[in-house]
């Protein structure tokens, strides 16, 4: 504990340093730093005072695009000359000239609305209605009616609001003076100085006008992310896309500024029965090799859209495994043993220590060839693996489900076994009308979403539900009705090295299926309901069986879909195929027979969601913003 403790308050100090050198390093390029001395105009004074608040916020949003004034600490502690205080999205900061004297800066995200954390919901990520902000201790107040708004990570507009002239400036909702571009973020930050400012220190943040006048200065600043590297399309398939539905197909963009588009270094095929006002992507664009590629509806070259032949591999999405997030791997952290686990008769949890190659019976526990070492009952979380207990993994035997609370990596078995693989024998399934089941569930509501990260496979005969992720090294595979939601955290729903197989749910089990429910649970169907722009599902109701995802879904191999013709096929964010490996500067369509995209079920539906990736290729580094507009008044 003491050492965790000092390794954070040496990561806090450091940042401190680095926040303070940043900040003086953008002040020394500010023209108004010249004339900083004791017979400084005032009116230049509470400018500059401004200005480091902009500065330090820009400081801020580098290395956090999610960040608005919510770290609750004293970032900056130079008194003498500088120190700043963060506290439920508003921030202080005082800095002091080479004589001493003072001046004061302030800004706010917080709408002043009341305590929200009990209202906190990540799924609206424009904090429109709420700020899901705490209302800040009274000395952290901020009077004044500019509101910041941070919409660095959203792929959507948000609004410019303005807070009452009264009490405590609360914010007038519903009302809007401009617009945030997506992927943007506008700063708001009044500046004090003069007499009135003289007493103002670390416990005394407010000017008093009462000791004499009080100059101000409000600079507005709006600042973006460089978006050209983070995709401009919904599918990605570089050795071609091919859809396959008995009923509609429907291709449109979440982001207003983005044309519906998919890309492909082969052709793209739709089928849908035959109907092809069936067919939705308005104003849409399908780009397809550049000599032999064709955009083929119902068999027949589209004329709406007429598709697009060019070379599109310098624009693929290009995200490695070294980008995304995944499960930690260190020696302390929570690690389930690789290998195969089948669920028999009872339902019993066994462990045999093999890996599974599905075209070999004699390495499936299942099949009367099996030649492996015996199964091993599990009968407790720890048996998992090393640090596992009921608060990472809980698997519930009657459920035949593992309910993942916490990451964890898939470490190698005794025998050598790099994959997981989940499974049920068929006289189980049969018997319990069921199948194997992992639902991602944090123990606690603000907890980080879980990541499952494995060195192999990731194989299940069965469904993944709720908010997380799943990264493999090699294939990934489940089955039908998985309802999967990607983060702000993970952003990535599913990450392969190799291919990803969504299977049709067995029959032997599908009549058993319940329908999903209306509630908010992580099958219910209004939680499919949220992926759509407008929450109406273009199908009707949310039907048994469907698969549903948000977030991106990565494959540098294929990606493969069988929903089954009467189930329907959701994703939100992005799709790629990209066959190659990124991470090792392979184009895509590298790698022979990889990249392609096939998709079959009942009604076929992909909405580009460019938020989604945003955070992916940023990871690791700085965040690359540019200025749009600065004024002061």
């Amino acid at each position: 504990m003491r050492k965790t403790k000092g390794i954070a308050l040496i990561s806090t100090l450091m940042f401190s340093v680095i926040v303070v050198m940043m900040v003086s390093a953008g002040l020394a390029l500010l023209p108004s730093q010249k004339v900083m001395t004791s017979t400084m105009d005032l009116n230049q004074q509470a400018l500059t005072a401004a200005e480091t608040g902009i500065e330090y916020a820009r400081t801020k949003l580098q290395n956090d695009p999610g960040w608005r004034g919510n770290d609750n600490a004293v970032t900056v502690d130079e008194p003498g000359s500088l120190w700043i205080r963060e506290e439920e999205g508003n921030i202080v900061g005082i800095l002091w000239n080479q004589e001493g004297e003072p001046s004061l800066f302030k800004m706010r995200f917080n709408f002043h609305d009341g305590d929200n954390a009990d209202d906190d919901d990540d799924d609206d990520k424009d904090w429109v209605a709420k700020d899901f902000l705490d209302d800040p201790s009274n000395e952290m107040i901020v009077r004044h009616k500019f509101i910041s708004f941070n919409s660095l990570n959203s792929g959507n507009s948000g609004p410019v609001n303005r807070a009452e002239e009264t009490g405590i400036f609360e914010i007038e909702h519903g009302t809007s003076y401009g617009t945030v571009p997506r992927f943007s973020a506008v700063l708001f930050c009044q500046g004090y100085a003069g007499r009135g400012v003289e007493n103002v220190g670390p416990g005394q943040l407010e000017p008093d006008p009462l000791l004499g006048k009080i100059a101000t200065k409000t600079v507005e600043a709006y600042i973006g992310r460089d978006v050209s590297q983070y995709g401009d399309s919904v599918v990605y398939g570089a050795e071609g896309i091919n859809m396959a539905s008995n009923n509609e197909v429907v291709i449109e963009t979440a982001n207003a500024e983005y044309i519906p588009r998919t890309r492909s270094l082969g052709s793209m095929t739709v089928n849908n029965g035959g109907a092809a006002d069936d067919f939705a992507m308005e104003n849409g664009e399908v780009i397809v090799g550049p000599v032999s590629g064709d955009f083929l509806l119902n068999g027949t070259t589209s004329s709406d859209p007429a598709p697009t032949r060019a070379d599109s591999s310098g624009s693929f999405l290009e995200i490695g495994w070294d980008q995304i997030q995944k499960a930690p791997g260190g020696a302390g952290d929570p690690t389930v043993r690789a290998g195969t686990y089948v669920w028999e008769d009872g339902p019993e949890l066994v462990y045999y220590d093999v890996e599974l190659n599905p075209a070999d019976p004699t390495t499936d526990p299942r099949d009367p060839l099996y030649a492996g070492p015996a199964g091993v009952p599990i009968t407790d979380e720890d048996q998992l693996g090393p640090n596992i207990d009921k608060d990472i993994v809980d698997f519930k035997k009657s459920k035949m489900e593992f309910r993942v609370k916490q990451s964890f990596n898939v470490g190698t078995s005794p025998n050598g076994a790099v994959g997981l693989n989940i499974l049920a024998t068929d006289s189980v399934m049969a018997a319990e009308l069921d199948r194997p089941k992992i639902e991602f569930k944090p123990k606690k509501k603000d907890d980080p979403e879980p990541i499952i990260t494995t060195m192999g496979d990731f194989r299940m005969t069965g469904k993944i539900h709720g908010g997380g992720a799943v990264t493999a090294e090699g294939d990934i595979q489940v089955q039908g009705e998985s309802i999967l939601r990607s983060g702000p955290d993970t952003q990535v729903a599913l990450y392969s090295k190799g291919d990803i197989t969504i299977d049709p749910i067995p029959a032997i089990v599908q009549a058993a299926i319940p329908p999903l429910s209306n509630g908010s649970g992580s099958g219910g169907a209004s939680v499919v309901n949220t992926l759509f722009p407008d929450g109406v599902n273009p199908f009707g109701a949310a039907e048994q069986g469907d698969v549903a995802f948000s977030g991106v879904i990565y494959a540098q191999g294929s990606f493969r879909a069988n929903a089954g013709t009467d189930k329907n096929f959701h994703l939100r964010g992005v799709l790629v195929a990209y066959g190659g490996s990124p991470e090792s500067g392979e184009s895509p369509g590298t790698r022979a027979g990889s990249g392609a995209v096939d998709v079959n079920a009942e009604n076929i539906q992909f909405i580009y969601d460019s938020s989604f990736v945003s955070n992916i290729v940023e990871q690791g580094g700085a965040t690359t913003l540019s200025n749009i507009s600065w004024r002061w008044f």
